[in-house]
């Protein structure tokens, strides 16, 4: 458990780099910690169709309340979630495998870098802290099943799986799967279980998804422009789904780098058929490999909004679909490991890795240049009462979210007015017609011009 933790650690140590600044959607949830009550999202059923997780949203609010705006600690805990995820799956993995694939498992899981996006973005939350409650609800699960004489500690257990189930579900829409997994487990990897025990234990949380899915079609009925419209729209045809998972599977195995176009979805379609015919291997592949699909299911269906950041809750379990060939086998084991050592290894080899983390770092270091220059150029002075940014780059700069959540955070106040404007080379300067005080990017740096 140590070496999964230190290799964890070890491997997204780059988090903590200091230009790993609050950038594009965090300003929205910093703006939300700082103006909202804890009434205004803290209820047991969804209120909204989309954004209502109050299971991510509490962990921004409590780090806010404590450490305000210092991104160190933020991304210090974001490291910290990421590795007891992989200490969770790992602990998982040794219930049903032998020691040696569980820790392997968890070391792929801990170092598969096209499928760790949610670890190193704050606004990520949700995808990060919904696959802790599910991993935790899983294991609960499993625990629970495997001491069903065992009295109170196995309610106990069972009563902690509910929770956890919940908590995953207001977290991120797609724990509403985890009744899937939940079953998967239980009926393929729980043995000399009838089907009245099986029931018993998967009753409270077939109810709970009951619960929360008529809640989600209930909002769903009063708000089908959002999911017929938009980026958001729901595509259910196979064609889509098809392209959904030819899409997640060349991005998660490096596919699309060497191809591009329909050889790049034929070749991601590929690779998820490859990787399901090695699952089916054995009954433990064949509950990761529905698990892993179970919790990548909502994103499938979503043809317009695509995003490696999805997968980080089901890399788990497909790490372990993958380590579960012929656990026996020694021969098994060998070839398990050179394939996890070509895993980790092959975007270093082909410079994915230091891109990523590049782009992440540099649009860090841009919100940060531009927050520290507002800041510079503001101190001292009463809240202005409307402000007019312009700059190079909307969305990655601390502004454009929100329409200036940055400053009315900065200035916890939300009455100020926040003009954000695109620089531009032709035309009048954005500051001409500015009613009060202006702020123009250049060179990298925000100049205070009115």
């Amino acid at each position: 458990m140590i070496v999964v933790v230190v290799v964890a650690i070890t491997f997204s140590l780059w988090t903590l780099d200091k230009s790993h600044f609050f950038y594009a959607d965090d300003w929205g949830l910093l703006n939300n910690a700082q103006f909202r009550s804890w009434n205004d999202f803290f209820h047991m059923l969804p209120q909204k169709l989309y954004g209502d997780r109050p299971g991510g949203e509490i962990v921004i609010r409590v780090m806010y309340g404590i450490f305000g705006l210092d991104y160190r600690w933020y991304n210090g805990l974001w490291l910290l979630m990421h590795s007891m995820n992989c200490v969770l799956i790992f602990v998982i993995a040794t219930k049903v495998v032998p020691f040696n694939r569980a820790l392997i498992c968890a070391l792929v899981a801990a170092c598969w870098e096209s499928m760790l996006g949610a670890a190193s973005w704050i606004g990520a939350i949700f995808d990060l802290a919904g696959a802790t409650w599910c991993l935790a609800a899983v294991l609960l699960y499993a625990l629970y099943a495997r001491s069903a004489h065992a009295g109170r500690r196995s309610l106990a257990l069972g009563v902690a799986a509910v929770v956890f189930h919940v908590l995953a579900i207001r977290t991120k829409e797609f724990a509403l799967a985890l009744i899937v997994v939940l079953a998967a487990w239980d009926f393929l990897t729980v043995e000399k279980s009838g089907w009245r025990e099986r029931a018993i234990r998967l009753g409270p949380h077939l109810a709970i998804t009951l619960v929360y899915s008529l809640a989600y079609a209930h909002l769903y009925l009063h708000h089908q422009s959002f999911v017929t419209s938009g980026s958001y729209r729901m595509s259910l045809s196979l064609a889509s789904i098809i392209a959904g998972i030819a899409y997640y599977f060349s991005g998660a195995f490096y596919v699309e780098l060497a191809a591009s176009g329909a050889m790049s979805m034929v070749a991601g379609l590929a690779v998820a058929l490859f990787v399901i015919l090695l699952a089916l291997t054995s009954r433990v592949g064949r509950a990761a490999i529905v698990s892993a699909f179970a919790l990548l299911s909502a994103v499938l269906m979503l043809a317009h909004q695509r995003s490696l950041l999805y997968l980080y809750a089901p890399h788990f379990f497909l790490a372990l679909a993958l380590c579960s060939v012929r656990v026996h086998s020694r021969v098994a084991t060998w070839a398990t490991v050179l394939a996890a050592c070509v895993l980790v290894w092959w975007p270093v080899h082909n410079g994915s890795l230091r891109n990523g983390r590049q782009f992440v770092l540099s649009k860090g270091a841009y919100s940060k240049t531009l927050f520290d220059d507002y800041v510079t150029a503001m101190r001292g002075e009463p809240p202005p009462r409307e402000v007019t940014v312009a700059v190079s780059q909307t969305y990655f700069d601390p502004f454009t979210n929100g329409s200036g959540d940055a400053i009315r955070l900065f200035y916890r106040s939300k009455e100020i007015k926040v003009n954000v404007v695109q620089e531009r080379d032709d035309g009048p300067g954005p500051c001409a017609k500015a009613i009060d005080v202006c702020l123009e990017e250049m060179g990298g740096h925000l100049i205070r011009r009115k």
